[in-house]
């Protein structure tokens, strides 16, 4: 049985390559809008004594309070100004992290704060010879706007 197949020319090499984008349409209008994953709101208000902050830039960066926010744990910027809030990939690009960095003061307070923030099945480890926090996942976003609206 002979099989005829779509092909397509690509430059003047004369590149044979099949029309697989028909099916890829398909594909994709295949998917209704209730398909899609539901995403989860975030509550960036987990100190509720302390008043949130609006983000008026476009860019979204905020300066820090004059004066720090009164709690346990203070974590300066970077030298460049912006929150020490990190993504990094390990284990052969399998492994996302997020890890916040010069923190001082009570580290296990923050980390209450982050599950209340990210939910209870986060899963936080707290390097106290480095004052660092590793979170596995990905949550540079919601934990840098928390931290900038908190007012570090």
């Amino acid at each position: 049985m002979i099989r005829i197949l779509n092909f397509s020319v690509v430059s003047s090499r004369r590149f044979l390559i099949p029309n697989t984008l028909t099916a890829w349409s398909r594909g994709i209008a295949a998917l209704a809008p209730g398909d899609q994953r539901p995403r989860r709101e975030i509550n960036y208000n987990v100190y509720p004594h302390i008043p949130l902050r609006e983000i008026d830039s476009l860019s979204g960066w905020i300066p820090p309070h004059e004066s720090p926010p009164p709690l346990p744990f203070r974590i300066n910027r970077s030298k460049s100004n912006n929150i020490p809030v990190y993504s990094e990939i390990r284990k052969g690009r399998t492994l996302h992290l997020t890890i916040i960095r010069k923190i001082e003061g009570d580290l296990r307070a923050l980390s209450d704060g982050l599950r209340r923030l990210l939910g209870e099945d986060a899963q936080i480890r707290i390097n106290e010879v480095n004052s660092q926090i590793i979170i596995k996942g990905k949550h540079v976003k919601p934990i840098t706007k928390w931290l900038m609206h908190l007012g570090f």
